[in-house]
């Protein structure tokens, strides 16, 4: 169970990481 823990919080990081270095280029697109 650990392990399939483990695999979930990359997934989210991962898209927290991608969500983060996108916001930027959204934020200009919108301003």
């Amino acid at each position: 169970q650990n392990w399939r823990g483990s695999t979930e919080g990359a997934e989210g990081r991962w898209q927290d990481y991608i969500l983060y270095r996108h916001t930027p280029f959204f934020l200009k697109a919108v301003l």
